[in-house]
C-alpha cells in the first residue's frame, strides 16, 4: 500500500514530483477550509453551490498545469 501511495507521488524514473504533491496539498487545504468553515465557524452555513465551483475551479487549475508540462 506504501508503495502504491509512493508511486503517486513520484516521476517514471522514481524523483519525487513537485507538482503532484503541490496538487495534492492543495486538494487537502481545500477540503481542510471547507470543514473549518463547516464545522467550526458556525457564523457562515455550508453553501454546496460554492464548493462545487471551488472544487472545480481547483480541478481545472490542477489538470491546465498538468496538461501544460506534457511529461505525464
Amino acid at each position: 500500500m506504501i508503495q502504491f501511495l509512493k508511486s503517486g507521488f513520484t516521476t517514471k524514473e522514481g524523483d519525487l514530483d513537485d507538482g503532484r504533491v503541490i496538487a495534492f496539498m492543495l486538494v487537502l487545504t481545500f477540503i481542510g477550509n471547507t470543514l473549518y468553515a463547516t464545522y467550526v465557524n458556525f457564523a457562515h452555513t455550508f453553501d454546496m453551490q460554492n464548493f462545487g465551483i471551488g472544487a472545480g475551479a481547483l480541478c481545472g487549475g490542477i489538470g491546465a498545469f498538468f496538461g501544460l508540462r506534457k511529461d505525464n
